[in-house]
């Protein structure tokens, strides 16, 4: 299934797919309107620009964590759900550099908040022997605070194991709230599900690295580049796991 996914909707396949009919009917008409339709969305869809467009709306799927309102709203876990896994070719398995960038930023959230720290992540490969929060422990040690839930395979799951493991204050008349800390186009599928199950979200504001040249050089972002096509890339991810998720239930329009 994952296979099909991948030949069929991760960019840049799409455009491919449609100047592909038009190579094969070149001599007319509607064969020369494909091919240029494929070519325009391939040069559109490899843009920054392009990507930074489809991924705000996910990054802004919760609202922001505010250090300065959490007295009036206290928080009840910081919730890292991992990034991944990747054999070696010795059998080991170690942390996705994601995995391990949203640890750290979930240790220093906690540093700051004092909240307890939830670190997230299962075996969703089938070859996979080792959960990505076991794998994740040989890179980083892990506080005796931390809790590690190493059963949830997807982002559903990790919403299911959070609403088992987190739990509202005895005479607090209100849902648990909890303080994501995510990728950035992640955000948005992680939060609803979350909300799913009755869970108030906010997400830790990203750290953001970005090349200077590029930041100075805003005319790049209309260049077609595989920086402007990965983000594209992640963006229909995201977007074709929301729309998996909402039509097979597991999420609903207003968790969004």
């Amino acid at each position: 299934m994952r296979t099909l996914f991948d030949i069929v909707l991760i960019w840049p396949m799409p455009a491919i797919w449609i100047m592909l009919p038009g190579l094969i009917l070149l001599r007319w008409r509607l064969g020369k309107m494909f091919v240029l339709l494929g070519g325009i969305l391939l040069f559109v869809g490899s843009t920054p620009i392009a990507g930074n467009l489809l991924l705000r709306p996910l990054e802004r799927g919760a609202p922001k964590f505010d250090a300065a309102a959490t007295g009036r709203a206290p928080f009840d876990a910081i919730i890292v759900p991992l990034a991944g896994a990747y054999e070696d070719p010795a059998g080991r398995w170690w942390p996705m550099p994601g995995s391990v960038d949203r640890a750290v930023r979930g240790q220093q959230l906690q540093a700051e908040t004092g909240y307890r720290l939830v670190v997230i992540g299962g075996a969703p490969l089938p070859n996979q022997t080792v959960a990505e929060a076991v794998a994740l422990q040989r890179v980083i040690p892990l506080g005796a605070n931390t809790l590690v839930e190493s059963m949830a395979r997807d982002t559903f799951e990790t919403a299911k194991a959070v609403s088992a493991l987190v739990r509202t204050p005895a005479g607090e008349n209100r849902p648990p709230r909890v303080i994501i800390v995510t990728g950035g186009p992640h955000v948005a599928r992680m939060a609803a599900s979350l909300r799913r199950f009755g869970i108030d979200v906010a997400t830790a504001p990203p750290r953001r690295y970005e090349d200077a040249r590029i930041v100075r050089n805003f005319w790049l972002d209309l260049v077609p580049s595989a920086r402007g096509a990965g983000g594209v890339r992640r963006a229909l991810h995201e977007y074709t796991g929301i729309g998996w998720y909402l039509v097979t239930g597991r999420i609903r329009p207003q968790d969004l």
